[in-house]
């Protein structure tokens, strides 16, 4: 996971596979990002090649952080 700020959003870029392996990483860099409240959140997943149950789980995660405030967007292939 790679994890920047552009202006006021954060980005979070995923690689590779998502798998139970990478999941835990993702959740926390989602957690972190959660953490600063007044960014926006961009988890880009366009390099992403396989995204398993766990990584939909730790989007499901983000999605329920951001839900209230309407700040995720989730790019991707």
């Amino acid at each position: 996971m790679n994890s920047h700020v552009v202006e006021a959003v954060t980005v979070i870029t995923a690689t590779g596979d998502i798998d139970m392996g990478a999941a835990p990483r993702l959740i926390e860099a989602l957690r972190e990002a959660a953490e600063n409240a007044d960014r926006a959140l961009v988890v880009d997943l366009t390099p992403v090649t396989f995204l398993a149950s766990a990584g939909m789980s730790a989007l499901v995660f983000a999605c329920g952080r951001a839900v209230s405030d309407s700040r995720l967007l989730l790019p991707g292939r």
